[in-house]
Parts: C-alpha cells; sequence; structure tokens
C-alpha cells in the first residue's frame, strides 16, 4: 500500500497507524491551545498616581440623602472645569472607577464617579451578579439616577 503524506501535518495519513499520529498531534495541538487559552491573564493593573491631581471620596447632598462618590479634578485648577460622570457597573465605586475618575483628572476634567445603587444595598452581600440585578440594580429607577447625575453637577 502506498502511503499518502498530508501537506499540512506531514504524517502519513493512507493507513490506520498513519490515522492515529496524525489523530493524536491534533488532539495534543488542540489540548495545548485549550490549556493556554484558559490560564488566567497576568495582566499588570493600570493605577493612576495622585501627582498634580485631588482626589478622594466626597458626599453629595440629592435631596434629604448624602450620597458617596469619589472625586477627582486637577490639583490647581481655576475657575469652572469641564465635567464628566463616571459611571460605575453594578458593583458600585471600586478601585477601578476611582483608577477612571483620577485618569480623566490628569487630562484637565473633574471626574464625578456617583454610588448610584447604594440606597438599594450593598452589592457585595449577594452570591451572583442575577442576584446584584435583581435585588439591587431593578430596584433603583431610573429617576433617581438621573436625580444623582443632576446633583453631581451642581
Amino acid at each position: 500500500m502506498t502511503r499518502k503524506k498530508d501537506q499540512d501535518s506531514k504524517v502519513a495519513v493512507g493507513d490506520r497507524r498513519g490515522f492515529i499520529k496524525a489523530s493524536a498531534v491534533t488532539a495534543t495541538s488542540i489540548g495545548i491551545g485549550f490549556v493556554a487559552a484558559s490560564e488566567p491573564v497576568l495582566a499588570a493593573a493600570i493605577e493612576t498616581d495622585f501627582k498634580g491631581i485631588k482626589a478622594g471620596e466626597q458626599m453629595i447632598p440629592v435631596g434629604t440623602f448624602q450620597m458617596p462618590t469619589y472625586v477627582a479634578r486637577p490639583e490647581n485648577a481655576k475657575g469652572k472645569l469641564p465635567i464628566v460622570i463616571v459611571a460605575s457597573e453594578i458593583f458600585g465605586v471600586h478601585e477601578y472607577i476611582a483608577d477612571v475618575t483620577r485618569r480623566f483628572a490628569k487630562l484637565g476634567y473633574m471626574a464625578i464617579a456617583p454610588e448610584f445603587f447604594i440606597r438599594a444595598g450593598d452589592p457585595n452581600t449577594y452570591g451572583t451578579t442575577a442576584d446584584i440585578m435583581s435585588n439591587i440594580v431593578a430596584k433603583t429607577p431610573d429617576s433617581q439616577v438621573l436625580n444623582d447625575i443632576q446633583a453631581a453637577l451642581v
């Protein structure tokens, strides 16, 4: 019997033994690719320093409620600044959101990250994203979020 070489794998596939070898090479390649793809990504988190900016937590009145926010702005800015509202995801204002506000401050903006969902509860007390969505996000009316944004802009 004449053996034929597969042009891509360079393994003889004309008989059962060649088929097994080619299958083993393919399975190994797929396995190695899967393992590499399933490893955690070891990227370094970006962290913006405080040089030249003023940043920290600040309470903003929204009616009778004191809403916690994270505010960052250029340190020596004079006069009015353009404002950016940094909207957090369902987990609230955490270090990444605070870092984003600092990045905007480095660019000359006043950046404000309001705690939109604070009245509905602490997302850290729920085990799943679905629980957070149904117990916190769904209970936060759009009108409340819009009022929070308006209060942050004043």
